[in-house]
């Protein structure tokens, strides 16, 4: 390395085994006929080194047997190449399908580059942001990506105030002075909606969440615009994100006088729920009752009914997050930094026309 590091044979290359003997960076930089600094940037995963040339210095790294030694970088640096997710004690329930697609993404996107991610859980005693200071305050991460932003978030304050390098996916109320990528949120919901008005349906409930998420805030705001387009009251019932109490929010929509032809739920989570609580009623799905879900999380595929969502492309979303984060520790202004993805429509089996309207067709006469 530029900072006079050395390689570390990994196990099993001790002294008097067989194998290659230990080399000095510059040996093998020597070894590949380049500059002892240009194989210390490859190995680092700088982006002013060529593919070709990154990828020759891998591979004469993987055939000695070695790699850098992190902790004499780390001192020489002030670097770790270790990104910090910090899940919250005692989040909101969500899709571990969604966090586990996300967290893939961004993992191996960093890999590729040389980094490391790390995933850490504060105690359920643990103050909010204790668990960000602790990690900055040890020196153990680079930089940290955020997940399910609030409207009003006080991570986004406190890292921002702090000046520590971070990315978001979604964003706050307040958009400015930070790096976040979002999907359009009220396009989604907008197009979900709109979607089941045109096979038919004017009873389109949706089950939300919690409002201090922002990108409830926003999907809502969709649902409610294309209802107030069709000149239709919104039908709106909350949930705190579980499958659960997507369950419980559909049994209550269900015993109303009149119940929805179709439901649009804010997660394919969610959307498991009221699935289950619709099957359970004795509907036929998409024959009585039509589901949309949104994130668009493979697992959901395979549900009772296939799930039609709307997909929002989260192990992308992960790694393209970890190449903004990686960008801005190397100086890019954050506000350069912002991307909105459209979600598009992902048609599975869990959407119809109305059966009503299904009959009339067939019969040429209303119900």
């Amino acid at each position: 390395m530029d900072d006079g590091g050395t390689l570390r044979a990994k196990p099993g290359r001790e002294r008097g085994r067989k194998g290659p003997a230990r080399l000095t960076i510059s040996e093998l930089a020597a070894r590949i006929g380049v500059s002892k600094g240009t194989v210390s940037r490859a190995l680092n995963g700088y982006p002013d080194v060529s593919e070709e040339t990154r990828r020759r210095v891998h591979e004469a790294a993987a055939m000695h047997g070695y790699a850098p030694l992190s902790t004499a970088r780390r001192l020489a640096t002030g670097t770790t190449r270790i990104i910090g997710i910090v899940r919250e004690a005692q989040p909101a329930p969500m899709s571990e399908a969604f966090l586990g697609e996300f967290i893939g993404g961004a993992s191996a996107a960093l890999a590729e580059r040389g980094y490391d991610l790390l995933f850490a859980t504060p105690t359920k005693d643990e103050a909010p942001i204790a668990s960000y200071r602790r990690l900055l305050d040890e020196g153990r991460v680079d930089g940290f990506i955020l997940y399910r932003s609030e409207t009003d978030d006080a991570r986004v304050r406190w890292l921002r105030e702090w000046g520590a390098p971070f990315v978001v996916h979604g964003r706050t109320r307040d958009e400015s002075g930070y790096a976040w990528l979002d999907t359009d949120n009220i396009a989604s919901f907008y197009d979900a909606t709109t979607h089941l008005a045109g096979l038919g349906h004017r009873r389109i409930a949706m089950v939300t969440g919690p409002e201090r998420f922002n990108f409830v805030r926003l999907r809502t705001v969709g649902y409610v615009r294309a209802m107030a387009e069709m000149g239709v009251p919104p039908h709106l019932i909350a949930s705190d994100l579980s499958p659960r109490s997507g369950y419980l929010a559909t049994r209550a929509i269900l015993a109303g006088p009149t119940p929805p032809t179709a439901i649009v739920a804010i997660t394919d989570a969610v959307a498991l729920g009221v699935m289950h609580a619709a099957i359970e009623a004795g509907l036929d799905i998409p024959g009585d009752i039509s589901i949309v879900g949104c994130d668009g999380v493979e697992s959901a595929a395979w549900a009772a009914r296939p799930l039609t969502t709307m997909a929002t492309e989260s192990r992308h979303a992960g790694a393209r997050l970890a190449e903004m984060l990686l960008a801005l520790i190397g100086g890019a202004d954050p506000d350069s930094l912002h991307e909105i993805w459209r979600a598009h429509l992902l048609r599975r089996a869990s959407d119809a026309p109305p059966r009503a309207q299904t009959r009339q067709r067939q019969t040429g006469r209303p119900e």
